[in-house]
């Protein structure tokens, strides 16, 4: 409905990021703020040239489109604007329990900034370069270098503004899937889309709380099932509106418990993932998956005079651009969107067409290839330097999701999604219908089957929904709008099912597939969903009046559990800053400031920050610096990550999954090297280790002292007194040596 106005962003980002990464990769030019102008400049030449060759068109659109163009872009705006303000009121980079992933995401993302070229090299592995699936990075560096905000502020930025693209991008998608001719229902079903693609959470928050109440309740009993559960629940209400009883909770747990439902797994949606703010690559990615379904949609929807072969070229253009981006910005999207994206066009050449023979399985087949060789020719310097460590899937023969867990996590989208499928499917499967007998009996064949070989409950439900949105997808006389909407719900149904059955070779568990996927479901499950709703809000009013009040309420009481996450969560998370944050604002590293970090002793945060700055401001290029190594998600290489400066080895555990593929352990014998450098007495032997890592700086603060003896840290002094090393910077408990070169 608005010409792609609400998605043109994501395909403009990612377009300008390619043209600069693609020159940068094969070394045309260095990745710089002069390069991304100039991209950027061309980029916007080519749309005004474009813009005056379809001026009148242009105007005419707007003149009849304003309201969905100005809907999409209120949306954009409205979510950056919310999450700009609540990184505000938590803008800090790290957490001393709830830390996450960000000291990984901001090594990372200062890494690609520094790099000249790509590959750009692993801070966290000096002289490698990234082993990751980092273009989102790019997404957001190219961005920071037009700008020139600072790093620390930028990424604060970075979170509101993919907020943004994800809140829009789910607008535009549900408003073409759902498309009314009145507009005012046509804005409110993209309206919807975004609500449940972004911003309602699962139904965990309601469970954490009702458990919390219950707790407080004490031991209250009932014959009647559930009663005694009910009364608990308002007991420990009482006591905390009346006593001001606290729940018995952990500051982390309102945001945080809602994604470990499923026991060893994670259970991340979108609203979650920008919640906490951890710049990785999955979220990244999201934008880049709803540019992906806004090219389905695209094609299924458009006017069938707009099918000509320069639309079609287009399409298989910006599709391949945006599906073949998915692979080095989080590769567990790439099939997933590349197949909707094939289904699409197969939809799109049928409606085309009238029907489907050799002339429809040509056009079909030169367009996927053209879509899947693009993916890889756009990217191929990426996959040049990528190796995989893990690529094979086997069976998992772990614990199912049980079927309450299930329910937890799907439950809304299930509700809706089965209503819709059952009784889009009923006129099939109601007696005398023809071929209802025999599907029934098949489908209830293949259910028991599956049911059996892979559990009950959980499993059963999927593959309940999977066979429903089959059954409905195959029907005669439906729209390819429609088809696709149900292939979305399938699709959703079919990953959850795979998870149960397939886990990825070398993955924690299965804690990784589990997460990956199921964040794709809530994307596919959301907009079906709002297609779902759309058809059952209109059929409701001729339902039997007591069914019809039992849907509703069930359809409230669910959407109010769901909505209860994105207002409790958001306080929660708001009041967990680092012990002794304070401050509105969007520097990320304000925290150090007055931070005092116990790890082994005490450490005061601000002398470290004192010496980040001063390498910020002295340090060109990108020098090995030497720090202190210490487990995962504590403050160990924490130059490398507000500098971007390479550090001759970062979180173990990360490094050795991305560094797999090798058979040498080339990470535990730095991590023992830089044991040695700091521990040894024997100048020599220090020397000879700095010189195999080419260090240029090495670093002796508080940390250092915590976790090194203070015999070998002795030696640098007296290296330094005799010209082997220089004092760079030194402030309070903070050294930086200088080695000398030569």
């Amino acid at each position: 409905p608005d010409g792609g106005w609400a998605v043109a962003k994501i395909f403009g980002l990612a377009a300008l990021a390619w043209a600069v990464w693609f020159g940068a990769s094969l070394r045309l030019f260095t990745f710089s703020n002069l390069a991304v102008a100039a991209g950027l400049a061309g980029l916007a030449g080519l749309g005004l040239g474009f813009a005056w060759g379809t001026r009148r068109a242009l105007r005419e659109f707007f003149t009849e489109r304003w309201w969905a163009v100005g809907a999409g872009e209120a949306v954009f705006l409205g979510g950056f604007g919310a999450f700009l303000l609540i990184r505000m009121a938590n803008p800090d980079l790290w957490h001393p329990i709830m830390g996450g992933e960000k000291p990984m995401d901001f090594a990372f993302l200062n890494a690609v900034l520094r790099s000249s070229y790509f590959p750009p090299y692993d801070p966290w592995f000096a002289g490698g370069y990234i082993n990751y699936y980092y273009f989102g990075f790019v997404l957001a560096a190219v961005l920071i270098k037009l700008t020139g905000i600072l790093p620390w502020v930028a990424y604060n930025l970075a979170v509101p503004t993919w907020f943004g693209l994800t809140a829009a991008g789910a607008f535009g998608v549900a408003a073409g899937l759902a498309r009314h001719p009145r507009p005012g229902r046509t804005v409110a079903f993209g309206l919807l889309g975004t609500l449940f693609v972004a911003v309602l959470g699962n139904l965990g928050e309601a469970k954490l709380y009702l458990e919390g109440l219950a707790a407080l309740g004490g031991n209250v009993r009932s014959t009647v099932p559930g009663l005694g559960g009910l009364l608990r629940v308002i007991a420990g209400l009482g006591r905390v509106l009346a006593e001001g009883q606290p729940l018995p909770f952990r500051p982390e747990w309102p945001y945080w418990n809602p994604t470990r439902v499923i026991p060893d797994t994670i259970n991340e949606f979108p609203f979650f993932t920008f919640l906490y703010a951890d710049l990785h690559p999955h979220l990244l990615a999201l934008p880049l998956t709803l540019g992906a379904l806004a090219g389905a949609v695209g094609a299924v929807a458009a006017p069938p005079k707009a099918e000509g072969i320069g639309a079609r070229l287009l399409r298989v253009l910006l599709l391949g651009l945006v599906i073949g981006a998915l692979w080095p910005a989080n590769t567990w999207d790439f099939p997933t969107y590349l197949v909707l994206g094939v289904l699409a066009i197969g939809l799109a050449e049928h409606r085309r067409l009238g029907r489907r023979d050799l002339t429809w399985a040509l056009a079909c087949g030169w367009q996927a290839a053209a879509i899947l060789l693009l993916s890889r020719v756009l990217f191929w310097p990426f996959f040049a330097h990528y190796a995989v460590p893990y690529t094979a899937f086997e069976v998992w023969r772990g614990p199912r999701t049980g079927f309450l867990d299930y329910l937890t996590v799907h439950g809304l989208f299930i509700f809706i999604l089965g209503s819709w499928l059952l009784r889009e499917a009923w006129p099939l499967l109601r007696p005398g219908s023809g071929l209802s007998e025999r599907l029934v009996f098949y489908a209830g064949l293949a259910l028991a089957g599956v049911s059996l070989a892979v559990g009950a409950g959980a499993q059963l439900t999927a593959a309940a929904l999977l066979g429903l949105s089959l059954l409905n997808f195959t029907r005669p006389d439906l729209s390819a709008r429609r088809r696709l909407a149900f292939a979305l719900a399938g699709a959703g149904a079919a990953l959850t099912l795979a998870v149960e059955v397939a886990v990825l070779r070398g993955d924690i568990g299965r804690m990784n597939t589990v997460f990956k996927f199921y964040v794709q479901v809530w994307v596919l499950w959301s907009l079906s969903a709002v297609v779902g709703l759309a058809d059952l809000l209109g059929a409701v009013r001729g339902w039997n009046p007591t069914v019809r009040q039992v849907w509703v309420a069930a359809l409230g009481l669910l959407l109010a559990a769901a909505l209860s996450y994105p207002v409790l969560a958001t306080a929660a998370k708001i009041r967990d800053r680092f012990p002794g944050a304070e401050g509105f604002t969007l520097d990320g590293r304000a925290f150090m400031e007055k931070a005092v970090y116990a790890d082994r002793q005490p450490l005061t945060l601000r002398y470290d920050l004192g010496a980040i700055d001063w390498l910020l401001d002295n340090v060109r290029g990108s020098p090995v610096i030497l720090e202190a190594h210490t487990p995962e998600y504590r403050w160990g290489a924490r130059f490398a990550v507000y500098t971007g400066l390479p550090t001759v080895i970062g979180w173990n555990w990360h490094e050795r999954q991305q560094r797999a593929i090798y058979t040498e352990p080339l990470v535990e014998r730095r991590t023992q090297d830089v044991a040695a450098i700091y521990n040894t007495p024997d100048q020599a032997h220090a020397l000879r280790l700095l010189t195999r890592y080419r260090v240029r700086y090495v670093v002796v603060g508080e940390l250092e002292r915590a976790y090194y003896e203070p015999a070998g840290l002795a030696k640098f002094d007296q290296m330094a007194r005799q010209g082997l090393l220089e004092v760079a910077y030194r402030e309070g408990p903070v050294t930086i040596y200088r080695v000398r070169v030569g």
